[in-house]
């Protein structure tokens, strides 16, 4: 937890800079705000941190810490981790397991994330994100640097960041010494949170991991997109693509 290290430098926690994101999330922050009666602190971060670079105001290269996921792994938590969102607002999916079962409750979940997904043509790649945000708004283009392999971890550099990229697959082994290289710190330690089993939506989310059944065109549109191919082996992404394809196996 870098938080709790007195670095004697600001730590922000934000996972977008571009204004139009930022605006559309301040936008649903304020709609939102006589249910939810808060706005996400990371949401005001970055807003500060936009409004810097747009004033000019740095002076020198920001350090930036980023994760890249099994990008099919990555989209099924971040869209539960959106349903869960809509509990706080009152929203909740689970409902129907009171007066129904909990398969019938899978049963819309499956059915909502292959709207959004599978069958959405307009589906936006989780790994866009380097090119949306890093390159578009610190000019650091990952793509035209050689790929990282079996590498764990990378350290990008040009004159705006100085980015360290980890995989989150290997990040127990690769953390100490990614951060001491970073950053000097010699005996960094991960702090767990944000873990699965301490969500609200419980026993639900490995239901639906369970009987999800994803297509071989959608699959394969996941993984022959280019940035994951930068970040991971051919190996690693051969495991990735068994793990979803296979049959569940009871």
């Amino acid at each position: 937890d870098l938080e709790s290290l007195d670095l004697e430098l600001p730590v922000y926690h934000i996972h977008s800079l571009t204004a139009a994101n930022i605006q559309r999330n301040l936008n649903r922050a304020q709609t939102n705000f006589p249910t939810f009666r808060a706005i996400y602190s990371e949401l005001i971060q970055a807003e500060y941190l936009r409004s810097q670079l747009d004033r000019g105001n740095v002076k020198s290269p920001w350090y930036v810490i980023t994760l890249v996921r099994d990008p099919m792994a990555k989209t099924l938590s971040s869209f539960f981790q959106a349903l869960e969102v809509e509990l706080h607002g009152g929203v909740d999916y689970r409902e129907g397991a009171q007066t129904e079962s909990q398969q019938q409750v899978v049963d819309t979940v499956l059915a909502r994330f292959y709207e959004a997904y599978v069958n959405n043509p307009n589906r936006r790649h989780p790994f866009d994100w380097f090119d949306r945000e890093l390159k578009t708004n610190l000019g650091m283009d990952v793509l035209a640097e050689p790929a990282l392999g079996e590498k764990n971890y990378h350290i990008y550099k040009n004159e705006r960041a100085t980015v360290l990229l980890l995989k989150l697959e290997s990040l127990a082994s690769s953390a100490q010494p990614a951060f001491q290289e970073f950053l000097g710190l010699k005996d960094f330690q991960l702090t767990p949170s944000n873990v699965r089993a301490q969500k609200q939506y419980g026993s639900l989310y490995q239901d639906f991991l369970d009987r999800i059944e994803l297509p071989t065109t959608y699959l394969d549109w996941v993984y022959d997109f280019a940035p994951v191919k930068q970040f991971y082996s051919e190996a690693e992404i051969e495991n990735f693509y068994q793990r979803w394809r296979k049959p569940k196996v009871a």
